[in-house]
């Protein structure tokens, strides 16, 4: 049943908290976005969305994401035992894909307590099911990124600037599809506050 509506291509009608609603054709679809995503939007602009339909007994509720990696880490969280879609989009609203990866890979606790309602034990059972996930094939950060991660921060820390800094500051910029150079010249304004 998860696989009813895998993906959609239409614009945007209208953008609330926590949804956008999705106009294909002459049907809108309700559709439940981490803000992250969200706040890109623009009413009246196309968009292109990959779906997870999260059937209930009651409901039948459509969570939408920018990328197909992120739709698959979406539903491999949502397997998880107490780990229902709302808390998992909770999940990308603090965090990338490789974000949360690495937050997973480098056992982060602390990553995952910042979403609202989501304690430590909860964070721990994410990070143990999980961890293993990305050692069997399946490609959530790819080399390049990591490639251009190490560049950047091997460039910030030519500024004078500790690894951990240069590190802490890239994770603030939170936009790994801008050039090496901006995510540079971003983290140098974010370190110079």
């Amino acid at each position: 049943m998860s696989g009813m509506i895998a993906y959609l291509s239409g614009t945007v009608e209208l953008i609330h908290e926590g949804y956008a609603i999705i106009k294909t054709r002459d049907i809108g679809y309700k559709v439940f976005l981490p803000n992250r995503i969200l706040s890109s939007f623009r009413e009246s602009a196309p968009v292109t969305l990959y779906i997870h339909t999260h059937v209930r007994e009651t409901a039948l509720d459509l969570y939408g994401f920018a990328s197909f990696k992120e739709q698959l880490l979406f539903e491999k969280m949502i397997t998880i035992s107490g780990i229902g879609p709302k808390i998992a989009i909770g999940i990308f609203q603090i965090g990338t894909v490789n974000e949360i990866v690495r937050a997973i890979q480098a056992s982060d606790v602390d990553f995952f307590t910042q979403v609202p309602r989501f304690g430590k034990k909860n964070a721990q059972k994410v990070i143990l099911e999980l961890k293993n996930s990305f050692d069997d094939g399946e490609v959530f950060t790819d080399s390049q990124d990591k490639n251009s991660r190490s560049t950047v921060i091997s460039a910030l820390m030519g500024f004078g600037f500790s690894r951990s800094e240069a590190s802490d500051a890239l994770d603030k910029v939170k936009d790994p599809s801008l050039s090496m150079e901006e995510q540079i010249r971003k983290s140098l304004q974010i370190l110079g506050k």
